[in-house]
């Protein structure tokens, strides 16, 4: 009896290559431009100060409509 060597692939693995990789880093760089914008102008002596505070753009961000430019079709 022979053994074939085989390999297990996770289900969440791709096989190919990504088709929408680019597009989603494109989306995440618009979000990512919108919330340094929005904080561009702040000072913050603290770090902690920083992070509470570009939290809060994020909750309004994924709430936000998005225009058919932005969305990234997968």
């Amino acid at each position: 009896m022979r053994n074939w060597p085989a390999i297990t692939v996770p289900p969440f693995s791709r096989p190919y290559k990504p088709q929408d990789k680019a597009k989603t880093e494109v989306a995440v760089q618009v979000e990512e431009h919108w919330i340094v914008a929005r904080l561009r102008h702040q000072t913050f002596p603290r770090l902690i100060l920083f992070h509470n505070a570009h939290r809060l753009p994020l909750r309004g961000e994924s709430i936000r409509r998005l225009s058919p430019k932005t969305i990234p079709d997968f």
